[in-house]
């Protein structure tokens, strides 16, 4: 069967409704080629994003609370070095 390229825009680009000269990522390609709703991946793509999210900001949030951790019993172990420590990092 012969298809027909629309002609390209007065620029040279190619037109807006096609996906010549476009990526998409090959995850989506690959679920709509078997069948699968492209609302139901978008959904499901946000629902992956977001629970990363939650996964990153814990481990943020553990990091931090190890951080003040570490520097409370540096404090209270080493006065001296944690005061300049914390000078030099501008807590004080």
């Amino acid at each position: 069967m012969l298809k027909l390229r629309p002609a390209p825009t007065a620029d040279g680009s190619p037109p807006r409704n096609t996906l010549e000269g476009r990526k998409a990522p090959e995850e989506l390609i690959k679920a709509l080629d078997g069948g699968m709703n492209p609302d139901e991946y978008l959904r499901e793509t946000f629902r992956a994003a977001k629970r990363d999210n939650q996964i990153s900001k814990g481990k943020a949030e553990a990091l931090q609370l190890l951080f003040a951790n570490l520097l409370a019993e540096a404090t209270a172990t080493f006065p001296v070095e944690a005061a300049e420590y914390k000078k030099l990092l501008g807590l004080e």
